[in-house]
């Protein structure tokens, strides 16, 4: 399990810490097992060992320092985890994005463009699905992630895809967690302004707070 899904989010190049939370069970598994060995064989120890008062000793002192490893082991991770969810989690405003253009959208549909893992079709359709009744398309341009493939991004083919599909609104996420897209010199504000310069997209709002905006264009 540890050995094959390690070694192939190893090898890829755009691998990211969230390929591998599928390994998290597992080393929960394995710590567990271990600390669970280890306090048995110290209790056998200074069980057994009637005639051998230091080895009796030494065997309770090692129990007493895995128990001590445990506990603050947990606590570590408790406090870790506490901070990374109330702390330092990160905040984008996409229910705000969908409730905004939902107002007006009616039957036509959206278009994300530069998708990223924390803002994609998915997540959008997600929230639009629970906002309205209606069954609206969602698409996104580039097809793959920004953050986990390098970006190709044709402003000509992103017109005729927003044309060909009705789109109403186009979503353009700010993308704070890094200063380029992935394996490229392209940034949000670049594609932010190849799209503005195009003169078929208007900027009708912008949600959020920055570094994380969303901003709502208006096809022409």
């Amino acid at each position: 399990w540890f050995a094959i899904v390690y070694t192939v989010f190893t090898i890829i190049p755009n691998r990211e810490w969230r390929y591998v939370t599928v390994l998290f069970p597992v080393l929960a598994i394995s710590a567990a097992s271990v600390i669970v060995l280890c306090f048995d064989r110290f209790q056998k120890t200074w069980q057994t060992a009637t005639n051998h008062l230091n080895k009796k000793r030494l065997a309770k002192l090692g129990a007493l320092a895995l128990i001590a490893l445990t506990v603050t082991g947990v606590s570590f991770s408790c406090a870790d985890a506490y901070y990374w969810v109330k702390m330092d989690h990160t905040q984008v405003p996409m229910d705000q994005a969908v409730a905004y253009v939902e107002q007006n959208l009616g039957n036509q549909s959206l278009m994300v463009a530069c998708p990223v893992n924390q803002f994609n079709k998915q997540m959008v359709t997600f929230y639009l699905n629970i906002e309205t009744v209606h069954q609206n398309n969602v698409s996104q341009y580039p097809e793959q992630a920004v953050d986990a493939y390098s970006p190709h991004f044709n402003i000509s083919e992103f017109i005729r895809l927003c044309e060909e599909n009705s789109t109403k609104y186009v979503l353009l996420y700010e993308y704070a967690e890094a200063p380029t897209y992935y394996n490229s010199e392209v940034t949000e504000q670049q594609i932010y302004d190849i799209i503005m310069a195009s003169g078929r997209f208007d900027l009708e709002a912008i949600v959020g707070t920055q570094p994380r905006r969303i901003f709502i264009l208006a096809l022409r």
